[in-house]
């Protein structure tokens, strides 16, 4: 079974609305349910995806991070991976009183990386 991840990223003051897709190569980005791109990856891209999964599938994180509390513009980063294993969840409120692990945080980083490459095409690109 190929590596399936979703990152969903909402609230904040922004009032974000996103959702980072990966199933199998093809890593998709999608704000407010519109595809603002999509692009096949290298399988190097695809390799150091898997070892930051891997990481943090090895530290056993818990389900969720954090507690909105009565702030209102809480920034919300909802993580679920589907591979081989059996399946990981994990939801964080930005709460620096219950942070999550810094291996939660490289996957998040990695796909935001990876968004920002120049590596695949761009919807629109010819």
């Amino acid at each position: 079974m190929a590596l399936r991840i979703q990152l969903r990223e909402t609230g904040g003051f922004a009032g974000l609305q996103r959702l980072v897709a990966l199933d199998g190569t093809t890593l998709r980005v999608l704000d407010r349910g519109q595809v603002r791109f999509e692009r096949e990856l290298p399988e190097q891209a695809l390799r150091a995806v898997a070892n930051q999964v891997t990481a943090l599938e090895s530290i056993r994180p818990r389900r969720c991070y954090g507690h909105a509390g009565y702030a209102s513009d809480i920034l919300t980063t909802e993580l679920a991976i589907y591979g081989d294993s059996k399946g990981l969840e994990v939801e964080v409120v930005s709460d620096p009183e219950d942070p999550a692990p810094i291996q939660f945080w490289e996957v998040v980083n990695g796909l935001r990386k990876l968004i920002r490459s120049d590596a695949g095409v761009k919807i629109g690109d010819s």
